[in-house]
C-alpha cells in the first residue's frame, strides 16, 4: 500500500515528464555529464584539491578488518563509511581506489539529478533546464566534486525530498536518517518534515515519522558506539569544537576588515583545516552561530504558520540548508555541492536568479581554490575579495528566499490535490 495520502499519477501531475523528447533530453544530459566526468577523471584534477587520500586510508583499514572509531579515528559520521569502504574492495592500490571512488561519486551525481527530476515533476516545474544546470554546476566544481564524498549525502537529501513530496513518508524518514548519519546538515530537514506531515497526516503520523528517522540514525551509530563510545564521541566533539574556518562568512567579514582598516587577524592550522584564531574570530563565530539559530527558528516558524504547500516545503528546506552553509562557522568549498540540487527547485524567477548566483559563487570559489589558496592564507587582497563576494552573493539569495517565505505566511491554504 502506498504510504501517506493517495496521489495522482505522474501523467496527471505534469505532462512534461511523459513527453518522449523530455525523457530523451534528460537521458542526454546524464550521458553528457558522465562523459565530461570521465574527462575530468582522466586529467587527474583531484591532485590539487582532494580528500581521497584520507578516504583511501579509511577504506584500506576497513578492508583489512580494522574497526572505525575503535582502531583508528574517523572524523565523519558512520553512513559516510560506505563510500569510503566500497572503492577499497577492488584492492588495486591508490590509483584504483581513486578511480573507483570517482566513479561512485558520478553515480551519486546521476542519482541526485534523477531524484531532482521527480521533485520538479511534483512541483509542476520544467525539468530539462534545471537538470542541465545541476550537471554543469557539478562539473564546474571540478576537483572539488570529484575529490569529496558530499555527493553521497546530497543524493540522500534529494531522494528524501522526492519521496516526501510523493507521499512515501516512511521511505523519506529512512532516507533522512541515513543522510543525517552521512552528514549532519541533513538534520535541518527534520523540523520541516515533521511540520509537513503534521499538517497533511496529523500529529500521530508526524511522531511516527520522527521515530523512524531517529531509529535509522541510531542503527547507523549504535554498532560503533558499542565498539568504541570514546571514538564516536571524539568524532562528534571534533566537529562541534572546530574554530572559525577561513572561508566562513564571519571569517570573510574579518578578512574584509583586515583589508580595509588593518584589523589584526591570525591564521591557525587545526582540525585539518585553515581557520582564524583570536578574540575577534571567537566573537565572530558566536555572532554567526546566534544569527544562524535565529534564522532557522524563523524559517521553521514561518513554514508552520503558513499552511505549507509543496513549493514552500522545498523553499524552506533550501533556506535552512543555505543558512547552515553561509552562517555556519565552517564553509568548505565542497559544501556548494549541497546547494546545487536545491537552487533549481526554488521555482520561477527565484530558481533562475538563485541558479545564476550559485553559478557565480562556484566560479568565484574556483577562482581562488585551489589555485590562489596560499594567497588567501597569506591574506592577499584579491582572493579575499573573491571570497567576500562569493559569500555576499549567497547571503543575498538566502535573504530573498526567507523574505519570500515570510510573504506567503498570510496567504490562504492551498489544496495539495
Amino acid at each position: 500500500m502506498r504510504e501517506g495520502r493517495p496521489t495522482s499519477s505522474i501523467r496527471a501531475v505534469s505532462p512534461e515528464i511523459t513527453d518522449d523528447h523530455t525523457k530523451l533530453a534528460v537521458v542526454a544530459v546524464l550521458i553528457a555529464f558522465v562523459a565530461a566526468w570521465a574527462v575530468l577523471m582522466s586529467v587527474k584534477l583531484t591532485i590539487d584539491a582532494t580528500d581521497v587520500p584520507r578516504y583511501y586510508i579509511y577504506g584500506e583499514a576497513m578492508r583489512d578488518g580494522h574497526v572505525p572509531y575503535r582502531d583508528y579515528r574517523v572524523e565523519y559520521p558512520p553512513a559516510a563509511l560506505a563510500v569510503f569502504g566500497l572503492p577499497a574492495l577492488a584492492n588495486s592500490g591508490y590509483r584504483g581506489y581513486r578511480i573507483a571512488f570517482e566513479v561512485l561519486m558520478a553515480a551519486c551525481a546521476c542519482g541526485v539529478m534523477v531524484a531532482s527530476t521527480f521533485v520538479l515533476v511534483r512541483l509542476r516545474e520544467r525539468v530539462v533546464a534545471p537538470i542541465a544546470f545541476m550537471a554543469a554546476a557539478t562539473l564546474g566544481l571540478g576537483p572539488i566534486a570529484l575529490g569529496h564524498f558530499d555527493l553521497w549525502p546530497a543524493l540522500l537529501v534529494s531522494a528524501a525530498l522526492a519521496t516526501l513530496l510523493w507521499d512515501h513518508t516512511r521511505t523519506a524518514a529512512v532516507l533522512v536518517g541515513l543522510a543525517i548519519a552521512a552528514k549532519i546538515y541533513a538534520l535541518l530537514l527534520v523540523p520541516i518534515a515533521i511540520i509537513w506531515i503534521w499538517h497533511q497526516l496529523g500529529a500521530r503520523r508526524a511522531v511516527a515519522w520522527a521515530g523512524t528517522a531517529a531509529a535509522t540514525v541510531l542503527l547507523c551509530f549504535v554498532p560503533f558506539i558499542v565498539a568504541s563510545p570514546g571514538g564516536v564521541l571524539w568524532s562528534i566533539k571534533d566537529q562541534i569544537n572546530r574554530p572559525l574556518q577561513l572561508e566562513s562568512s564571519a571569517a570573510a567579514a574579518l578578512l574584509a576588515a583586515h583589508q580595509l582598516v588593518s584589523l589584526p587577524v591570525g591564521v591557525v592550522f587545526s582540525y585539518s583545516s585553515v581557520n582564524l584564531g583570536g578574540t575577534s574570530a571567537t566573537a565572530g563565530a558566536v555572532a554567526s552561530a546566534a544569527a544562524e539559530i535565529v534564522l532557522l527558528l524563523f524559517v521553521y516558524f514561518v513554514f508552520a504558520k503558513g499552511a505549507p504547500d509543496r513549493q514552500s516545503l522545498v523553499r524552506s528546506s533550501t533556506a535552512a540548508i543555505l543558512a547552515f552553509v553561509v552562517l555556519g562557522k565552517v564553509f568548505s568549498p565542497q559544501f556548494l555541492i549541497w546547494l546545487i540540487p536545491l537552487f533549481p527547485l526554488l521555482g520561477g524567477s527565484l530558481a533562475l536568479g538563485g541558479s545564476v548566483a550559485l553559478g557565480a559563487a562556484i566560479l568565484l570559489t574556483r577562482s581562488y581554490f585551489p589555485g590562489r589558496w596560499a594567497d588567501l592564507i597569506h591574506l592577499r587582497a584579491l582572493p579575499t575579495w573573491l571570497l567576500v563576494t562569493r559569500n555576499l552573493l549567497l547571503l543575498g539569495v538566502l535573504t530573498i528566499v526567507v523574505v519570500g517565505l515570510s510573504s506567503r505566511r498570510e496567504r490562504p491554504p492551498r489544496q495539495l490535490h
